[in-house]
């Protein structure tokens, strides 16, 4: 069922409601009317990739600068702020998103997020990205799998810092986008 004032509390503070508290039917009609509009004028970001969402056609297909650490140049950030800092980290992003444009953005650091969290030394060299230290592993031989746990995310430093950058994102972009995350996946 829709919480309604949960959408209203997203709208009063420049964000995008939580898809989930907003009926499907809801979606489906604001998608269709997407498609419609879409074939006479302009569609923002948000109506474009919504009506993308529900499998209908937007006026165009919605894009993304996948910038991520390029965009250090542009904000002048070095990497190891850039991978450490989630304000530095948003400067990066919303740099990146205001030069290139776009409907979305993409927020990804770089592979080193969640091997930092589960212990493993990481390296942060100044204009290269993080990656682990290879002359110390966290994990040496097969008996150091017993040793890895899981990790707690709320004392995860580098999985807090992304979410953080997450919250900073939707805050900047604003109605102007949609952030999302993303995830490596390794078979």
């Amino acid at each position: 069922m829709m919480n309604v004032l949960k959408i209203y509390e997203s709208l009063r503070l420049g964000r995008i409601p939580p898809i989930r508290e907003i009926p499907e039917p809801l979606l489906d009609a604001v998608a269709a009317l997407g498609h419609l509009r879409g074939r006479w004028t302009r569609l923002t970001s948000l109506e474009r990739i919504l009506t993308t969402f529900r499998h209908k056609e937007p006026d165009r297909v919605p894009v993304t600068p996948v910038l991520c650490s390029g965009a250090r140049q542009i904000a002048g950030v070095p990497f190891p702020e850039y991978a450490q800092d989630a304000q530095k980290a948003a400067e990066v992003f919303t740099a990146g998103f205001d030069f290139v444009g776009g409907d979305l953005v993409i927020l990804l650091l770089d592979l080193s997020v969640e091997a930092a969290d589960f212990g493993q030394k990481i390296i942060f060299p100044e204009n290269s990205t993080p990656a682990p230290d290879y002359t110390k592993p966290r994990i040496r031989n097969v008996s150091d799998y017993r040793k890895v746990r899981p990790v707690e995310l709320a004392s995860a430093p580098r999985m807090q810092m992304f979410l953080e950058l997450c919250r900073l994102m939707v805050q900047r972009v604003g109605f102007r986008g949609v952030v999302t995350g993303f995830e490596f996946i390794h078979d």
